[in-house]
């Protein structure tokens, strides 16, 4: 009669949690992933609009230079500049929220890798359990097949002399 393993049920759910936590990293990698396309993103749109906001300022310090510029303009310039930079101040506060949730979401996967190598450890220690449980089981059959042979020759041989 073979004996059913007294942690089978430890087991199972320790198997579970690895599961589980190998999803919960799945999900946690494609965050991270996400948060750092959306900061690719928010640097590129910063960068586009500090690039178009000099391209202008180039102009006009060009046309500036060469005196085609009426006070007018050099006024609604001005006005232009303060909405141009409070635009690209815009741009580094959702870059830097950007880089806050990269962060976040690189944390949260970092301990999810770390939960679950903390599931798998715990599913190993069972199977290892296991593994010597069942040697003893198997050594312990082998003796009693053992003593069973030796005693139908013992009894053999006594029922001859």
């Amino acid at each position: 009669m073979r004996r059913r393993y007294p942690l089978d049920a430890l087991g199972r759910l320790r198997d579970q949690r690895v599961e589980q936590e190998t999803h919960r990293v799945a999900a946690r990698t494609v965050e991270a992933r996400r948060a750092g396309e959306r900061l690719a993103q928010a640097a590129a749109a910063r960068q586009a609009e500090e690039a178009r906001v000099q391209a202008v300022l180039a102009e006009e310090a060009a046309r500036a230079d060469a005196g085609t510029v009426s006070a007018g303009e050099l006024q609604g310039l001005a006005r232009w500049q303060e909405r141009a930079a409070e635009e690209v101040a815009a741009s580094r506060r959702t870059e830097r929220a950007r880089e806050a949730e990269l962060s976040q979401a690189s944390t949260a996967e970092r301990r999810a890798r770390q939960a679950l190598a903390q599931a798998d450890a715990d599913a190993n220690a069972v199977a290892r359990h296991r593994a010597g449980w069942q040697a003893e089981q198997d050594r312990a059959a082998e003796l009693a097949l053992e003593d069973q042979a030796l005693e139908i020759w013992m009894a053999r041989r006594g029922g001859r002399g």
